[in-house]
C-alpha cells in the first residue's frame, strides 16, 4: 500500500506514515462535496459543552451511563441509576438529547455511540471516555448527527488522528469540531429519523431470528448425536473428588464446574455413539502461526463470527450489511458511495 500527501496538507507537528490518513482525506472531500455542506460541525454542534446541574442532594438518584451501557452500532443506551454522590466528580456530565460518542480504542471503532434521553432531571453522568455533542436542535436533529458519527467510514477515518499510546489511544475533539458537516433541512432530517427507527427495529428482529435459528441448530445437532442436553445449574459451590483431580493433574474451579462436567458426561453417555474418545485422539492441535510469515492469510479470533464458526464479511461489507440506516442517512445528506 502506498499513498502521497500534498505539501500543503502536511501537519508540521506530525510527519509519518499513517494508513488511515488517505481515508480521512477522502471522507472530508466527500462530505465537502455534498450539496448540503454547511461548514464545520462545530458551527452547528457544541463539542464537550459544560453542563449546568440542578440542585442535587448527595443521596439523590441520577442517570448514569457507563461505556458498557452503550450498544455497538445500534444507538441503544441502557441507562442506570446511582446516587449523585457516586458520580459528582470524576465523570462526564451531559444533558437530555446530547449525543455520546466513544473516543477511546476499541470502543470508538466498534461504534459505541448513542443519544442520552429520558434522563432524571434532564442531566446525566457517564464515562470520561465519551465526547459529548450538543446540537442546535433548531437546525440539527440529534439522530441525524448520530447517524453521521456512527457511520463506519467516519469511525475508521478517525483513527488517522489517534493520540496516546497503544491500547489507550483516543480521538481528540478537534476531529469532531473540524469535520465537514452536511446539513439538509430539518424536515428532511426528521423524515430520515423516522426511517432510523424502522431500520433499527428490522435489524433487531433479524438478529433475534438469527439467534433462534442458532439455538435450534444446537438442539438439532445434539438430537442427531444422541446427546441429552445437561440441565443448567445455578450452584455457587461444589466439590470434587480427590481421585478426579489426580487423574487430570490440575485443580481449577472452571475446569470442574458442574456445567462443564455435565456436558462431558452427556457426551460420554451418547445413545448413538459406538465409542467416545478424547479429541486429541482424532485431531492434531497446531500451535504455530503464519501471522508473521503471511499476514494477509492470518485470521485472528476477532475475525471469527461468534456462535457460527464462520469467517464473517469484511469490515467493508459489514458496514453495508449492518448499518443500512446510516447509509440511507448519507443519501439524504447528499453523500453517496461512502462504503
Amino acid at each position: 500500500m502506498a499513498f502521497a500527501v500534498k505539501r500543503g496538507e502536511i501537519d508540521p507537528t506530525n510527519l509519518g506514515c499513517n494508513r488511515f490518513t488517505p481515508l480521512l482525506v477522502d471522507l472530508r472531500e466527500r462530505l465537502e462535496k455534498s450539496p448540503y455542506f454547511a461548514g464545520c460541525l462545530s458551527e452547528w454542534v457544541r463539542v464537550n459543552p459544560s453542563t449546568k446541574l440542578p440542585d442535587l442532594e448527595e443521596d439523590e438518584a441520577v442517570s448514569f451511563i457507563p461505556m458498557e451501557a452503550v450498544s455497538e452500532r445500534t444507538g441503544e443506551v441502557d441507562k442506570q441509576e446511582t446516587a449523585f454522590s457516586h458520580v459528582a466528580t470524576g465523570y462526564t456530565r451531559f444533558a437530555e438529547g446530547n449525543v455520546l460518542w466513544a473516543k477511546i480504542t476499541p470502543c470508538m471503532q466498534n461504534g459505541k455511540s448513542g443519544i442520552a434521553t429520558d434522563l432524571i432531571k434532564n442531566v446525566g453522568f457517564g464515562s470520561t471516555e465519551f465526547h459529548v455533542l450538543l446540537p442546535n436542535t433548531k437546525e440539527v436533529s440529534p439522530k441525524c448527527l448520530w447517524s453521521l458519527l456512527s457511520l463506519d467510514m467516519v469511525t475508521t477515518a478517525a483513527q488517522a488522528v489517534f493520540t496516546g499510546t497503544a491500547g489507550q489511544q483516543r480521538v481528540p475533539d478537534t476531529f469532531l469540531k473540524t469535520l465537514p458537516f452536511p446539513k439538509p433541512s430539518l424536515s428532511k432530517q426528521n423524515k430520515m429519523a423516522k426511517e432510523y427507527a424502522s431500520s433499527i427495529e428490522n435489524r433487531r428482529e433479524r438478529l433475534q431470528q438469527a439467534s433462534r435459528l442458532l439455538n435450534q441448530i444446537d438442539s438439532d445437532f445434539l438430537r442427531l448425536m444422541g446427546i441429552d442436553a445437561p440441565t443448567p445449574t445455578n450452584r455457587a459451590a461444589y466439590g470434587v473428588r480427590l481421585g478426579a483431580q489426580a487423574f487430570v493433574r490440575q485443580l481449577g474451579a472452571d475446569y470442574y464446574h458442574p456445567e462443564r462436567m455435565g456436558a462431558l458426561r452427556a457426551i460420554q453417555e451418547s445413545r448413538k455413539a459406538r465409542r467416545v474418545v478424547r479429541l486429541e485422539e482424532i485431531a492434531d492441535f497446531k500451535r504455530d502461526t503464519e501471522k508473521e510469515a503471511n499476514p494477509e492469510k492470518y485470521i485472528g479470533l476477532a475475525n471469527i463470527e461468534s456462535n457460527t464458526g464462520s469467517w464473517p464479511l469484511t469490515r467493508r461489507n459489514w458496514a453495508k450489511a449492518s448499518a443500512l440506516f446510516s447509509i440511507k442517512a448519507m443519501s439524504y445528506m447528499g453523500v453517496s458511495d461512502l462504503i
